[in-house]
């Protein structure tokens, strides 16, 4: 199979923020570790490091996406998306594509939360995304923002775009 495996890594202010060290130096430890937990060395990696992160360089055996790539460009016949804590794992969800969370991201209620799970990773039911859904829609907006409009006002711009 040659679906690749998406590895949305963290930038360096999330690394150092997680404890993570060298974020450049943690992606490629995550991405060899994924190699051999996954007993495939032909399955391709795509390292997608934050997009934001102006200091991110390629890693070795890897395809190296950035913008103005999109996510929603790679996502499409992904095998699976293996994440710290990133919101690329929110879009892979989305796209159908099972999601690995290591660290504490929004995405770990309803993803895989081993390396070893890149083997054959679990995509969560309809009715677990469903309710994980409606936990994010939840807390996306508070009382104040919804008062003032704002919340209308944004939601307005995207529906309109």
């Amino acid at each position: 199979d040659s679906s690749p495996i998406i590895y949305a890594g963290s930038s360096q202010k999330q690394a150092t923020w997680d404890g993570l060290g060298d974020a450049t130096e943690h992606a490629m430890k995550i991405i060899h570790r994924l190699g051999k937990a996954q007993g495939d060395p032909n399955r391709p990696v795509i390292y997608r490091p934050k997009p934001s992160w102006q200091d991110a360089i390629p890693i070795e055996a890897t395809t190296f996406s950035r913008p103005p790539q999109r996510i929603e460009d790679i996502l499409p016949g992904a095998w699976c998306l293996v994440t710290q804590v990133s919101n690329a794992a929110v879009d892979a969800l989305i796209f159908g594509v099972p999601v690995i969370v290591l660290g504490s991201g929004i995405a770990r209620p309803v993803g895989n939360l081993n390396e070893a799970d890149v083997v054959d990773p679990r995509f969560p039911s309809d009715e677990e995304r469903l309710r994980w859904c409606h936990d994010l829609a939840y807390c996306q907006w508070t009382l104040g923002e919804l008062r003032s409009g704002e919340a209308w006002r944004d939601l307005r711009g995207i529906l309109l775009s």
